[in-house]
């Protein structure tokens, strides 16, 4: 047992090492270096050996498996969104903006595409063979870290020194085919920073995922599906063209239609699900430079340097050609003499605008490039009696999306189709053939850059030592300039049913002052203030305080709990993406004023001027954070800790539903509903709706609790070997937003634009016997609501979903030689069907479950130390 309470590396390992062989660490959320790393708060550490044990090949892979991970963003489905190839962590399900990202404890650029809601740092960019360990504090710490912590972090911490030369490779193939990956990495080290003074570190990282088509797989390959009451995803612009008549659609191909058509009434509807990638294919480069250089009284200076390249291919069905979609006062008209007139569809008249997909060009495909590049220069010594931590950062992150081939700019594709020579309904002339080639283009669509320039120096000393321990303190300031730039390009604008973004500028300057004492009550006792001051230039200053309570309740149990306060500031898109006002948008909803009275069909279904986008009047989000939990180490080898926690937001940032500003609240009227002027035939009646506005605003609350439990036990050492058993989750008790301001809606076990499972947790079961080790680790996410009913009218519920991965290492260090062999999911478990979808992908969720079935791994690597 240790002497002086339960140890970090306890928690971490479930080995107990003597207190006088441990260095005083700085553990996330605290400013304080601790012998035994154990604080007031709830840290989640994952080791080298676990990240190695667990098979992941990317962040975004091994961060999932952060039982309090909700939601995190993932790039299977940035095809339909305006963050394409981001991955992002998501604590709590408070989304990746609540959740700060940070790498040796410092922060890193946000990605810079991103929607009207805001991101956070992109995963892709941080170079997992470089990483360490990871720490994940599962508590509010805006108090500690600044606003975009209010859900909590997660701290890459990077390897610092290594001396020799090391190369591996790695190569996933799944059975079922697609999807596979590779992986090489080199990592080089010179000196050491005791004995010569020194030391510089390089590592470079590549990956590689090849494509899983969607048709490989049969519960997502068509979005025709009656048995989920699906058919939404089958699109009117198809190939043959559809036709509107007073009728309805109709097709001169109905009733074989045939292809990738399906026949739905006289129509034949286009099933676009088969042509998208369930796993897009990418190309990820990274790499770490680090040197120091060692001075006297234990100070040195330091350079680090991460970038990365991150470069993504989507392909998506050929372009959809209709009125909704040309320019202004353009149409498309095939008039009764033309060639391609379907006559035996006995029309009458010119056919104007049919609805049109692009099928003989082929798929659009784009390619997206995501660089990161973070340059730090840094100094930690020692000045009078204070310890110091000082550095000056830039951080940089440039996306581009570049069209690659099947976009069409929408005023040749005009030209084209009036020249009498494209054929809609079939095989063209070769001159119609040419026309449609050369009505594509190519070029980069969108542009953006995200900038973070950081100076901080953070302090730390004893100030005292009392009969019941060392009264302690940290300090720390910080000055950061923020900038975003995110711009549609002319080429991106001008085409044909392009997936592009508004544009969004903006910037900030923030400082912030921020300290912690650490205050030894009782000798078992300790109590952890902390308060930060933040100022920000676009709304001012605001104060973050926290209390934090560390009881050593006995040699083998410790008690913790914390309560504090938060905020979050706005983000750059919450604030700055343009407003957009497009006009005669169909809401299909009744007028709650006018529509019972009138019965007109313009009251009744409502068709008015939209405004969306950012809202530089923005206030921050507020917050409130309590937690209480143990650690509890009855006997060595055995660790268990659970904490409860709650987490409630206000003033929270979003936009209204049209559910929501339809539904008669006089609240929204004049806010949200502009009206024009009263009817002389209804002088009682407000005026008709002109215009909605659904811009950013602060709504209503946002009220989150549960628990986490991590259970920890290790065998001692024998001539087996030594096992090992971990089990980490988070249970959900609540989790209710009032998104329309006023009422609560508790979304919990059940599907709200993401799924919210009551419980997930990580296996982790080992074995090692030098050289040999060997690992099976179990996933699981308990079942939610689906989405939609299912045919009979009641909830439908998704079903659990658990997977097992399996892995056998060998490791000789004398040899330098390593070689671990895997199985991922080992049962072949498909993912469990749902019926949410968006228009890109059909009969199961993408952020719940990994279509690529049973996968075999491979991982060499040889070094020279």
């Amino acid at each position: 047992m240790l002497a002086g309470g339960i140890s970090a590396a306890g928690l971490a390992c479930a080995q107990v090492t003597p207190p006088e062989t441990l260095e005083p660490v700085v553990v996330t959320g605290s400013l304080i270096p601790r012998l035994d790393g154990e604080t007031a708060f709830p840290v989640q550490i994952i080791r080298r050996q676990e990240i190695e044990r667990s098979g992941a090949l990317t962040v975004e892979e091994l961060v999932g498996r952060i039982s309090a991970n909700l939601n995190g963003d993932v790039v299977a489905v940035g095809q339909n969104n305006e963050h394409p190839s981001y991955s992002g962590v998501s604590l709590r399900g408070f989304g990746p903006h609540a959740t700060l990202v940070l790498l040796n404890g410092r922060r890193l650029a946000n990605h810079a595409f991103s929607d009207e809601s805001g991101i956070g740092v992109d995963l892709n960019t941080i170079p997992l063979a470089a990483i360490d360990r990871i720490e994940v504090l599962k508590d509010g710490a805006s108090a500690m870290y600044g606003s975009d912590a209010i859900a909590g972090v997660v701290n890459f911490i990077l390897r610092t020194e290594f001396r020799g030369l090391d190369a591996s490779a790695e190569q996933l193939s799944n059975q079922q085919g697609g999807g596979s990956r590779r992986r090489e990495t080199l990592t080089a080290g010179i000196g050491d920073a005791q004995s010569d003074g020194y030391n510089a570190l390089l590592v470079v990282d590549h990956q590689q995922q090849h494509a899983l088509h969607a048709v490989a797989r049969s519960y997502a390959a068509t979005a025709n599906r009656p048995d989920l009451g699906l058919t939404g995803g089958l699109s009117a612009s198809s190939f043959p063209a559809n036709i509107g008549t007073q009728q309805g659609l109709v097709n001169p191909a109905a009733p074989v239609c045939g292809g990738k058509t399906v026949l739905v009434g006289s129509s034949c509807r286009y099933d676009s699900t088969g042509d998208t990638d369930l796993l897009p294919p990418d190309d990820n480069l990274s790499a770490l430079a680090r040197a120091s250089l060692s001075f006297a009284r234990d100070s040195r200076a330091y350079v680090e340097l991460v970038g990365s390249r991150h470069r993504t291919t989507f392909s998506t069905a050929p372009s959809p050609v209709n009125s909704g979609g040309l320019p202004d006062g353009s149409q498309i008209t095939i008039p009764v003499g033309s060639p391609f007139y379907p006559t035996q569809l006995g029309l009458t008249g010119d056919i104007v605008d049919p609805i049109y997909r692009s099928v003989p060009l082929g798929n659009r495909i784009e390619q997206v490039t995501t660089q990161q590049g973070r340059a730090l220069i840094g100094y930690q010594g020692s000045l009078a009696s204070w310890n110091i931590d000082a550095a000056i950062s830039q951080s940089v992150s440039r996306a581009t999306t570049n069209y690659v081939s099947g976009f069409l700019d929408s005023a040749r594709i005009v030209d084209a189709f009036n020249s009498e020579q494209l054929n809609p309904f079939g095989a063209s002339t070769p001159a119609g053939d040419a026309l449609l080639r050369a009505a594509q283009v190519s070029g980069v669509a969108r542009s953006a850059r995200g900038t973070e320039r950081t100076v901080d120096l953070r302090a730390n000393r004893d100030l005292a030592q009392w009969s019941t321990g060392t009264l302690s303190l940290g300090v720390g300031i910080e000055s950061r300039s923020e900038f975003l730039e995110d711009s549609t390009t002319d080429l991106g604008l001008g085409t044909l049913s392009g997936q592009f973004s508004d544009s969004k500028s903006g910037s900030r300057r923030a400082q912030a002052a921020y300290a912690e004492l650490a205050v030894p009550v009782a000798k078992t006792l300790e109590a952890q203030l902390a308060l930060r001051v933040d100022r920000y230039s676009d709304f001012g200053i605001s104060t973050s305080p926290k209390l934090g309570l560390r009881w050593q309740a006995a040699s083998t149990l410790v008690l913790r709990g914390s309560v504090g306060t938060g905020f979050r500031a706005p983000s750059l898109p919450e604030l700055y993406a343009t407003q957009i006002h497009s006009a005669d948008v169909p809401f299909e909803l009744p007028d709650p004023k006018r529509c019972a009275a009138t019965q007109l069909d313009s009251d009744c279904n409502v068709t008015a001027r939209l405004t969306t986008g950012g809202n530089p009047a923005l206030g921050p989000e507020r917050s409130r954070q309590a937690s209480i939990g143990l650690v509890y180490e009855p006997v060595r080898g055995l660790l268990a800790s659970i904490d409860w926690w709650e987490l409630t937001l206000t003033h929270t940032i979003s936009q209204l539903a049209d559910q929501a500003v339809f539904s008669g609240d006089d609240r929204f009227e004049g806010a949200n509903i502009v009206r024009g002027p009263v009817d002389p035939a209804t002088p009682n009646l407000p005026g008709p709706i002109v215009s909605i506005l659904e811009i950013n605003q602060n709504l209503g609350k946002l009220r989150a609790s549960g628990f986490d439990v991590d259970l920890r036990a290790t065998s001692s050492p024998s001539r087996w070997g030594r096992v090992s058993a971990q089990i980490t989750g988070s249970h959900l008790d609540n989790w209710a937003a009032a998104f329309d301001g006023v009422n609560a809606v508790s979304v919990v076990g059940t599907y709200f634009g993401g799924s919210f499972p009551r419980w997930q947790h990580t296996l982790t079961l080992g074995w090692d016997r030098k050289p040999w080790s060997a690992s099976l680790v179990q996933s699981w996410r308990e079942g939610y609501v689906d989405e939609r009913p299912g045919l009979d009218g009641n909830p439908r519920r998704v079903s659990p979903y658990r997977t097992w991965d399996a892995q056998i290492a060998y490791g000789d260090d004398r040899a330098g030689l390593r070689v671990a062999a895997g199985v991922k999911n080992v049962f072949n478990r498909p993912p469990p069907v749902s019926n949410q979808s968006d228009t890109f992908q059909v009969g199961y969720d993408p952020t719940y479950a990994d279509p690529r079935g049973r996968g075999y791994y491979l991982r060499v690597g040889y070094g020279w130390h």
